[in-house]
This record gives C-alpha cells, structure tokens and sequence, in this order.
C-alpha cells in the first residue's frame, strides 16, 4: 500500500499454450550447424525436425506432415499500480502495468508422413526470445457483502510490448483478454493459550 487509496501489486503466474497447426508439406534444409533437417516454420517460431526412418534427408527432399502442435510456456511477473474506488459495498479498483515473461518451454511436435508409416517428432522451436515484455490493463470490481465476505470480477487485457520471437519470418505478438472471478472469505484464527 502506497496511499490510502493506492497500491503496488506483484506476484508470479504461470502461462501455457498450445497452437493446433494443419497438415502440410515441409522441406529438408541445413540447420544452424549444416545438419541438413526437415525444416518447419510456424507463428512461434522455426524448428528443424529430426527423423530415424529411411535413409537420411538431402536438401531440398520433400515430406508431408499430419497435424502438429507448438507448445510454449512462460513465467509470468507482473508490477501493477492499482488505485482504490470506494461507493459503498462496491470498490472499483483499477490498475495498469508491465509483465516480464520467461520462457520455460518452447517445443513442436509433429508426426511425419513416410510411404508405409507415420514418425513421431519433437525439436525445440528454434527464434523464442527468451524474455519479452507486455502491458497490463485491469479493472478489477469488488462487491462487500459483510466484513468477512466479498465477490470479486477481474477482466484483464494483456498486450505484448515486443514480439516473442526474433529473426524470424513472422513476428508474433501475444495478445490475451481473460475474465477472472471469485469469493474473498476472511478467516479469523483465535488462540486457545
């Protein structure tokens, strides 16, 4: 508490997503060390397939994949300030900020098509950065129903400030609108002794 009325808030979340991705045709292509690899691109980033079937790729060959999924997973540290409305029961409390977001995970997963079978693949997704930054908007409604009680409704916006990757193709920007809501129960703990 700053002020009467104002507020500095913090804490840790933990974010995960996972992105759906088509069938597609992808191409064998070096890799940062000249390995030649089945090369994959999607908004996350790119990634460079291995695969164990068949004989080894050369560039430009050619394979077709089925549905794939990208996964990604930060570390969330968000710094609001928040300013307190007081009408009665009900406290309008708003607040803005900045969140630090660092990358725990970044993996695709894909299955490779070969003539008579399918391969399960996995490489990291190569371009996440590994900290970006987003801004915060949230204006958080409280009703009191009594001094032990009360209902709370959070909408939240969050906006990158920066792209999540780099030197790569497309530039993503992860944009989230959440809705929270929930009961505050005070507890009173007396002692015995």
């Amino acid at each position: 508490q700053i002020s009467r009325n104002m507020f500095l808030q913090s804490g840790i979340q933990y974010f995960s997503s996972t992105t759906d991705i088509e069938p597609k045709t992808i191409f064998a292509e070096p890799d940062a060390r000249g390995d030649v690899r089945f090369h994959f691109s999607c908004s996350s980033g790119e990634s460079y397939l291995p695969t164990k079937m068949g004989a080894p790729p050369t560039r430009g060959d050619s394979i077709k994949t089925n549905v794939s999924q990208s996964e990604i997973s930060y570390l969330q540290v968000p710094l609001l300030l928040a300013y307190q409305i007081n009408f009665g029961k009900v406290s309008l409390m708003p607040s803005a900020g900045v969140q630090t977001n660092f990358l725990l995970r970044g993996e695709l997963n894909s299955f490779l098509q070969h003539p008579t079978t399918k391969e399960e693949v996995s490489s990291s997704i190569d371009g996440l950065r590994p900290t970006y930054f987003s801004g915060i908007i949230q204006p958080q409604l409280e009703y009191k129903m009594n001094d032990r009680i009360s209902f709370d409704f959070n909408p939240n916006i969050n906006f990158s400030l920066s792209p999540i990757n780099k030197e790569t193709a497309i530039k993503t920007y992860q944009n989230m609108f959440g809705v929270g809501a929930g009961i505050r129960i005070k507890l009173e703990i007396s002692s015995l002794f």
